[in-house]
């Protein structure tokens, strides 16, 4: 088949790939070296075309066959369409000679899945290689990785590539078995959690090379890994839903509104019945409602537990939820140290926050801290002055008062501090 016929093809299959934006990623230049390209200049994934699709980017898929027979997608094993492949070379120079024409600025790589997923993820990688070592392209490089793939090949992937994503594919592993049978929640969230590990390796180790720069000044700085983070995708519509909670989670869930989306495991959004009374609005996911995609499930949502019981309040009978619906944290070795917000991030999640507060319509609600209220109020506030008052705010009561993780860190869980949190969630039950 003519190198024409196939980028004709595999450039429309990839049109259901979405692609985020390259900014974060490391910059580099052409100038001083012995290769080509760069990964700030103007237009690289910031054009966007009606249907979403970064205009900057070449955009293709390696192949369109796949082993795979997924109910939702035109690619599957059994679908008849016309397939193609292209060979790793022929995306390199597709590449490069379209970066020469000034038609892109980098590429974005996807695949069906050929032979085994460690086969074509070596083959993707394969092409990002060639592209970084061989010829020392500087521009921007997504690929989207494979579920199943091993992890030495997702850390070959992270060297080469700014961003690697990955498909998240159905909501719950019930509609995966029934309609993707060959794919597994486990090994895509796996997959997930290998990216993030070898980030935040790689961030530890430029942390410490800092640190002794002045002991060896010339001293190599430690190798990049996807700086530019990761992303994810879902299907939605192959699995029938009726409730407009679950649909609107769904959406949040491939929101890249801010950079929080990048190094986060997932999106945590709020949960509760369709129609509850008493909203909590807490801050943002700590490290355990991260990994577990629930709120208030750490820590702090152990304390809230035991004081919503001393308040006579039923967990299940209220809409939990967050400001800000990513993880923000700074790596320290193995753990990740929860972050300040700043207001860009709480103002990226206000269109999320304001959806769920208009679906849950409740009659109070209850701001858990600062950052929450001035989220909800779109103003500064402090906590010990709007306390214990309430607040009439869009035909509602809103009423302000310390997050559980402030009683944690004040030690006062068995105190008069705890006593007078329990208070105000008496106060709003009440109401």
């Amino acid at each position: 088949m003519e190198l024409l016929k196939k980028l004709e093809i595999l450039a429309d299959a990839a049109k259901y790939d979405a692609s985020c934006s390259s900014s974060g990623t490391t910059r580099r230049s052409s100038v001083g070296g012995r290769g080509m390209g760069s990964s700030e200049g103007s237009g690289i994934c910031h054009a966007y075309a009606p249907d979403g699709r970064c205009i900057s980017l070449l955009k293709i898929l390696l192949t369109n066959f796949c082993i795979y027979e997924c109910s939702y997608c035109i690619n599957r094993n059994s679908s008849n369409v016309q397939r193609a492949r292209f060979t790793t070379k022929e995306v390199v120079d597709l590449t490069l000679d379209f970066y020469k024409r000034n038609y892109i600025e980098g590429l974005f790589l996807s695949s069906g899945v050929i032979q085994s997923p460690d086969y074509t993820m070596a083959q993707l990688v394969e092409v990002a290689r060639s592209l970084r070592v061989d010829h020392d392209f500087r521009g921007y490089i997504h690929l989207k990785t494979i579920p199943d793939a091993g992890g030495q090949l997702l850390a070959d992937a992270g060297r080469f590539a700014d961003r690697l994503s990955i498909n998240i594919e159905l909501p719950t592993q019930v509609a995966l078995a029934d309609l993707a049978p060959e794919k597994d929640h486990r090994t895509i969230k796996l997959s997930m959690a290998r990216i993030r590990a070898g980030r935040d390796e790689v961030a530890e180790q430029r942390r410490q090379a800092k640190r002794i720069t002045n002991a060896s000044p010339r001293r190599a700085a430690a190798p990049r890994f996807a700086p530019a983070g990761q992303s994810t995708q879902m299907i939605i519509g192959a699995e029938p839903s009726t409730d407009a909670l679950e649909q609107l989670s769904l959406r949040a869930a491939m929101c890249c509104g801010c950079p929080l989306y990048g190094p986060a495991t997932q999106t945590v959004f709020g949960e509760g019945p369709q129609k509850a009374r008493l909203m909590l609005v807490g801050e943002q996911p700590g490290d355990a409602e991260d990994l577990a995609g629930r709120p208030f499930v750490g820590p702090a949502g152990q304390l809230l537990d035991r004081a919503l019981n001393a308040a006579g309040l039923d967990r299940s009978q209220l809409y939990l939820t967050n400001a800000v619906k990513h993880f923000k944290f700074e790596p320290r070795g193995k753990q990740r140290l929860h972050a300040k917000l700043d207001y860009h991030e709480v103002a990226a999640c206000r269109p999320w926050l304001d959806a769920e507060i208009m679906r849950v319509a409740p009659d109070v609600v209850m701001a858990l801290g600062g950052t929450a209220a001035s989220a909800l109020l779109e103003r500064r506030v402090a906590v010990t002055r709007e306390r214990g008052r309430a607040i009439a705010w869009k035909g509602r009561q809103l009423w302000v008062t310390v997050h559980p993780s402030f009683l944690l860190r004040s030690d006062a869980t068995a105190g008069q501090s705890f006593d007078r949190f329990v208070a105000d969630l008496r106060i709003a039950a009440a109401i």
